[in-house]
């Protein structure tokens, strides 16, 4: 580890950890301060005396004197790795930290902070109260026992520069701190620019949150930080219990501050909500899924876009230069755009013509083949009218190109540089809504990228047309098609399991049924029960979005519920039910449910092809490696499976079929009806209603069948097949679930909003008296967010958010209610199909 320290004639000085600034002097307690003294004074609300204190990292000794000089705190453990910073903060930095290891109540522990709160907190029997001790390893104990439990944890930790670095920033890890947190106390994280880096600190925002963490992130501006390009700096509090901005707009603070407002610390708690929408986008970083230094060392870049080499004219590097993402602080875009000129300046200066020539001289050294293809090439350049000097440019840059592709192949990440696990495609519903748009990125992998939660909110929807992750209420989040691995398609693909587009494989049972007849009921068609024909099983191949399965065959599956499967193949939509061997009914083929499928299918083999396209590409450089290098083998394997999974799509898409001629798309949804899938619908009385192969409506109650006749005609029934009765049942059981989480998340939506609206508004009101206290000048310069813009901007901007807000709850709210009144419809339906 490199120290220096930047000494300056006011007696002043700053300090770097190998070239990264760590704090100036100048302004050190604006970040001491808000770290540690918004944490205290909290616990402080709830336990004023005997505070116990957990300080990890923070060895230059700054946030140990806040501790120290806050009321109430009887203990401070303090764990740093490394005594050399120790050892400055006993001498160097003692006048500036208050000469805090002095202290008794101070204990410092030179050991793995992990380690340390993994084995409970306990000093070894060696460790005395300000005591420095060598570093051991000790046997872990159990953390849960109060009085090893810690009602104050500041986690005064340097930004990660190294993959080993970021295990202290891990889910994981917060979980850890969970169990080592008192009931009521509070932890305090150093976190990173929402500024600068807003990719990597929404992710550890979220990550606080999926330990089971309440987490309030807070932002202050430091100047120096600032100065050295960090931008405005941030830090999170987090409890096992509700934290809000309220939290930070009542602060109570006992100790005089010397460079930081502690009242109006909550100003720095409000993100504008664009800069908030950036953690749905974001995955959450744990030991399986290490994504916070890419996201450190690329801000911006967002997984999967490649910039197109075309972009800037076909002899520029530059979009390949910002399409190679940094895996290390000291691979910098300027160490790499310098590399490739240098590469490209020397390769410039060949004399094509004077090598060829040299080379002919040594031609009794050649292989005559090769000497024959070297003639033939001077011939050609003795001749030839090509503009060298283009020729040569671009050769210049092929070269450079792949002198710095080979070059940083070890270390950069080959699921982003060479399009692999990149965001893939979202997934929709197939099922119900079916005439909406299905969109997504054309990219295919399989990587952390998808994790179960890494790019779903609150707010994901289930699978009968109604967007969200994939999983999220569809068939496969039951408990027999849960997510085994990420394969990406290297060894899970045709294993007997279904693979979705990311390379996921999923635990789904075969499907066993036979393509005989099937039921139609008072229709003109074949109304005798179908023919027993011979069931053979059939496996899922391809899990095309939330409830689609290509099988092994060709033939089309869109799951409705653990109960009920439509089977789509030859033109036919037959109801099924995994419980009954027999077809439950025809039901009418509809060309837009057609269409849609077709549609989805072509848009998974789009992004099959181009992730075949790309995996060529890399091949035909690389290829040649595959008998030394495992990992360019599994690259082949990967490409056959891709290439036969476009094959399988087109096949299916043929197996598919048409509709029969004259066939139409079925009328829009009465009032008052819900759609339960393709063909079904609820009716407001709780029936529900099926459009048969022919056209015809059908009526049930779960326990007799008729034709759908006007008001008052009378109308034959028949008892209703047990087995259908058993799949609607299920259908709306599962429909029911979800619409009872999509209430709650509008409900969680239109508190936020609300919440929104009224902060907005509180912020138009202050920069307005701002604007009027600065003789009304439009350009004095407020915080907007972690940005600094002109008063009547963010007057502007604020009001137009105000608007949007509004508008967002009125949409919300009518929705919300839309879904209460089909869910009273749903449970009509449930009383009467129950057996």
């Amino acid at each position: 580890m490199g120290l220096h320290l930047d000494d300056r004639d006011d007696g002043g000085f700053a300090l770097y950890i190998d070239g990264d600034f760590q704090f100036d002097t100048a302004d050190e307690a604006i970040y001491h301060e808000s770290l540690a003294l918004p944490a205290l004074s909290l616990a402080r609300a709830n336990r004023p005396d005997d505070l116990r204190v957990l300080i990890c990292g923070g060895g230059d000794g700054l946030a140990l004197r806040e501790c120290l000089r806050f009321p109430g705190v009887a203990s401070v453990d303090l764990v740093d790795y490394d005594p050399t910073i120790v050892e400055l903060a006993r001498t160097r930095f003692a006048e500036i930290n208050g000469h805090a290891f002095e202290d008794p109540r101070v204990t410092v522990h030179f050991r793995d902070a992990w380690e340390f709160v993994e084995g409970g907190g306990q000093p070894r029997a060696c460790e005395s109260r300000n005591a420095v001790n060598p570093p051991d390893r000790s046997n872990p104990t159990d953390n849960s026992d109060p009085n090893r439990q810690y009602d104050v944890i500041l986690c005064d930790f340097t930004v990660p520069r190294t993959p080993e670095q970021t295990r202290i920033f891990t889910r994981e890890w917060y979980a850890l701190l969970s169990g080592a947190l008192a009931p009521n106390g509070i932890m305090a994280l150093n976190s990173v620019s929402p500024q600068i880096t807003p990719e990597a600190f929404w992710c550890l925002n979220r990550t606080v949150r999926a330990a089971g963490l309440s987490a309030l992130p807070y932002h202050v501006c430091i100047p120096s930080f600032r100065a050295h390009g960090y931008g405005a700096w941030a830090f999170i509090l987090a409890a096992n219990h509700p934290l809000s901005i309220k939290n930070l707009r009542a602060l109570d603070c006992p100790v005089p501050t010397r460079q930081t407002d502690l009242t109006q610390l909550w100003r720095g708690a409000r993100f504008r909500r664009a800069e908030r929408s950036v953690e749905r986008t974001v995955p959450v970083h744990s030991i399986e899924n290490d994504c916070l230094l890419s996201l450190l060392l690329n801000p911006g870049m967002q997984p999967g876009r490649q910039a197109d080499p075309l972009d800037s004219g076909p002899y520029s590097l530059d979009p390949l230069l910002r399409a190679i993402p940094i895996s290390h602080p000291y691979h910098t875009r300027v160490m790499i755009e310098t590399l490739a000129e240098q590469v490209a300046s020397t390769v410039r200066q060949i004399d094509i013509r004077r090598l060829v020539d040299a080379l002919l001289r040594r031609s009794s050294r050649l292989p005559e083949t090769l000497k024959s293809e070297l003639l033939r090439l001077r011939e050609f350049l003795s001749h030839t009218t090509f503009r060298w000097e283009r020729f040569m440019a671009w050769g210049a840059r092929l070269f450079a190109a792949l002198v710095i592709l080979m070059t940083l192949a070890n270390a950069i990440a080959p699921d982003n540089a060479f399009a692999k696990g990149s965001a893939g495609l979202g997934h929709a519903s197939i099922s119900r809504g079916y005439s909406g748009s299905f969109g997504g990125s054309r990219s295919i992998g399989g990587s952390a990228s998808h994790s179960s939660s890494s790019f779903s909110g609150s707010s994901g929807r289930g699978s009968f047309g109604r967007t969200g992750a994939f999983g999220s209420h569809s068939i496969f989040s039951s408990s027999a098609a849960q997510p085994i691995r990420s394969t990406g398609f290297r060894s899970g693909y045709g294993s007997g399991m279904p693979v979705d587009v990311y390379g996921v494989e999923y635990h789904i049972s075969p499907y066993r049924y036979y393509y005989g007849g099937t039921h139609s009921y008072f229709g003109t068609q074949n109304q005798s029960a179908p023919p027993s024909g011979p069931q053979t099983e059939h496996r899922p191949l391809f899990a095309a979005d939330d409830d689609m399965l290509v099988m092994d065959n060709g033939d089309i599956i869109v799951t409705l519920s653990e109960g009920a499967y439509v089977l789509v193949a030859n033109g036919t939509v037959v109801l099924r039910s995994n419980q009954s061997e027999e077809p439950l009914l025809a039901l009418y083929a509809d060309p837009a449910f057609f269409e849609t499928i077709a549609g989805q299918l072509r848009d998974r083999q789009a992004a099959v092809q181009e992730a075949i396209t790309v995996r060529r590409d890399w091949l035909s450089w690389v290829g040649w490696t595959s008998a030394l290098l495992p990992a360019i083998a599994q690259d082949k394997t990967e490409m056959s499976h891709l290439t036969d999974l476009n094959r399988r799509l087109d096949e299916a898409i043929a197996r598919m079929g048409q509709p029969p001629a004259g066939a139409t798309p079925l009328p829009k949804i009465n009032p008052g009806e819900v759609e339960l899938f393709v063909d079904a619908r609820l009716k407001e009385d709780g029936t529900v209603k099926l459009r048969q192969a022919d056209g015809a409506w059908l009526m049930t109650d779960g326990k007799t069948l008729a034709p759908d006749a006007p008001a008052g005609a009378a109308a034959a029934a028949v008892p209703c097949p047990p087995a259908m009765t058993t799949a609607l049942r299920s259908v709306i059981a599962k429909l029911k679930k979800e619409m009872t989480a999509d209430v709650a998340s509008n409900n969680n939506d239109l508190t936020q909003l609300l919440s929104d609206k009224t902060s907005l508004q509180k912020d138009l009101s202050e920069y307005e008296n701002l604007q009027l206290a600065n003789s009304g000048d439009p350009d004095y310069q407020v915080d907007y967010g972690t940005d600094e813009i002109p008063v009547s901007e963010a007057i502007r901007k604020t009001q137009r958010e105000i608007d949007q807000t509004t508008q967002d709850m009125t949409q919300t709210q009518t929705e919300r209610d839309k879904l209460i009144s089909e869910q009273k419809q749903l449970e009509t339906a449930a009383q009467a199909l129950r057996p």
